[in-house]
């Protein structure tokens, strides 16, 4: 009897992984574990946070009440917070309305028991 084995050479083995590498490989993983962790907690935290008077979500809210009274601001120049809190941020805001002249704008986001609700007062200044 002989052996089928017998010609063929044994694989040569693995070269083993530096230990640097190793524990890179393991503090990468924990630092795109801890960053994906923050952003998916962000996500969640930030939904029911009230939003910062110059913030995208603020200046979005604005621009759909301006449209309801067919104002137009040209930009968002000058925005101030006045204060914040968890439940109450007030805001004051001059916005240049081209032709309409400038437009002053005192607004607050409110968190109660039914939600959170935009409460604004806009006047306007002519040119």
């Amino acid at each position: 009897m002989t052996s089928q084995n017998a010609g063929i050479a044994a694989p040569p083995p693995a070269k083993p992984v530096p230990k640097w590498q190793r524990w890179l490989t393991i503090f990468v993983g924990i630092v795109v574990m801890i960053t994906g962790a923050v952003r998916v907690a962000n996500y969640f935290v930030t939904k029911d946070n009230l939003p910062a008077c110059d913030s995208r979500r603020a200046k979005d809210t604005l621009s759909d009440a301006f449209k309801e009274k067919k104002l137009n601001p040209t930009s968002y120049s000058e925005i101030k917070t006045i204060s914040s809190s968890n439940d109450l941020v007030e805001c004051e805001a001059t916005l240049p309305a081209g032709d309409q002249g400038t437009l002053d704008v005192q607004y607050k986001f409110v968190r109660s028991d039914a939600g959170q609700q935009i409460q604004y007062t806009i006047g306007a200044k002519p040119q």
